[in-house]
């Protein structure tokens, strides 16, 4: 069974922790999370291996699990393989946004909190419920460093022809 370690945000503490489906517990991990979680690494061992790893470590444990990302823990993080993101089979004709999540093991409440809109919204987008605004657009390109690109997010919805732009609503009031 693997040690993993976790990274909270950019520069945050490290969990160093220890599951037998480390994609299935960072999953679980990032709901409860408010802050986005980076898996860092994945390393061969057992529950005594993660227990050496944490005494290694005392003088920088914060809470629980988590460590101060001390230099001597990031020089150990920097020697094991970076982990691949998980790869999910996805249909073929998803949503160029599902497949950058999937592709990047993001949620959609962690892609959501980055555009800031609701992960209901984000959902909506990839499933053709709703067509996002162009100040949307952009700030989702913005937020995948623009590996989807704004005209993939445009084009995507108009050639799956399964979203039309709303019709002009008029006036209401009797205001002329």
């Amino acid at each position: 069974m693997p040690v993993y370690f976790v990274q909270a945000g950019e520069g945050g503490p490290i969990k160093i922790g220890f599951a037998r489906d480390v994609p299935s517990r960072l999953g679980k991990m990032r709901v409860d999370c408010p802050i986005p979680l980076t898996l860092l690494a994945v390393a061969e061992g057992d529950a005594s291996y993660e227990s050496r790893l944490h005494q290694q470590f005392e003088g920088h444990l914060q809470r629980g699990e988590w460590f101060a990302p001390a230099p001597e823990l990031l020089a150990l993080v920097a020697t094991l393989p970076k982990p691949e993101p998980p790869r999910r089979k996805m249909k073929s004709g998803a949503h160029p946004l599902r497949l950058y999540r999937c592709d990047r093991g993001l949620t959609l409440q962690e892609l959501a909190r980055m555009v800031g809109v609701t992960h209901a919204t984000i959902s909506r987008i990839e499933e053709q419920r709703l067509r996002p605004n162009l100040g949307l657009v952009i700030r989702l390109s913005n937020a995948t460093d623009g590996e989807v690109s704004i005209e993939q997010i445009v084009r995507w919805g108009a050639t799956a022809n399964r979203l039309t732009p709303a019709a002009p609503q008029p006036a209401q009031g009797g205001v002329s």
